[in-house]
């Protein structure tokens, strides 16, 4: 299995990969002296994982992590080095800290595209605290799409006007929405209403929602505006 799996990884056409399993990340994996690798998608991946592959694939261009995993015991040894080659990265599935999510994206500043999808601390709904990570961090973003799910109303609604500053509105034309889910007592914060499309929420009950550009319009069948 590993010597197709190395095989696979070799090729010089292979632009495109998608890894179901942890073969990548065992001690006796001999990576490609080089690889053409553009895309990548796997299933389940450690922030030392991660930075392994990166470390080996250098024209890596995206990323997609179904189960990722912020929480390591040797998170030290990989906060000096960074990976420019990647420009595009997704999580999905995943419990966001503010702390550790900033910490990890100060390993790749050339992100133009990101998405980020799964439940959040409080601190991840800190408009604030994102504009000063993308105006000092990552430079080059232009695309940042997410979805984080909370149980703290209040908290989640009062930091959302964070995210009606100039910054938001008026540079980046990223458009917010705070959505509340009363039956699940959950609250969404997300950056566009589509991906609740994409991501097949299912609201069991009358949702209100706001936003922080008024002409930006909702579909109606998804949530009812506030």
């Amino acid at each position: 299995m590993l010597n197709l799996l190395l095989s696979t990884m070799s090729r010089s056409t292979l632009r495109k990969f998608t890894c179901t399993n942890n073969l990548l990340y065992i001690d006796s994996f001999q990576w490609p002296k080089e690889s053409n690798l553009k895309y990548l998608t796997i299933d389940h991946c450690t922030r030392k994982d991660l930075c392994t592959i990166l470390r080996h694939l250098l024209h890596l261009q995206t990323m997609v992590l179904r189960h990722f995993n912020l929480d390591i015991h040797t998170e030290y040894e990989y906060l000096s080095t960074t990976y420019p080659q990647l420009t595009s990265l997704t999580m999905q599935q995943l419990f966001f800290s503010m702390d550790k999510i900033e910490s990890f994206l100060y390993l790749t500043p050339s992100l133009v595209h990101l998405r980020l999808e799964g439940c959040a601390d409080d601190a991840i709904c800190n408009g604030s605290r994102w504009e000063t990570l993308i105006r000092t961090k990552l430079l080059s973003l232009n695309q940042f799409e997410f979805s984080f799910r909370s149980q703290n109303y209040r908290v989640v609604k009062m930091n959302a006007t964070q995210f009606r500053t100039p910054f938001w509105l008026n540079e980046k034309h990223w458009p917010i929405y705070c959505i509340y889910d009363y039956p699940k007592e959950e609250i969404l914060l997300c950056s566009t209403p589509d991906i609740l499309t994409e991501l097949e929420y299912n609201f069991v009950g009358p949702v209100v929602i706001s936003k922080t550009i008024q002409n930006v319009s909702v579909s109606t069948n998804v949530v009812r505006k506030l």
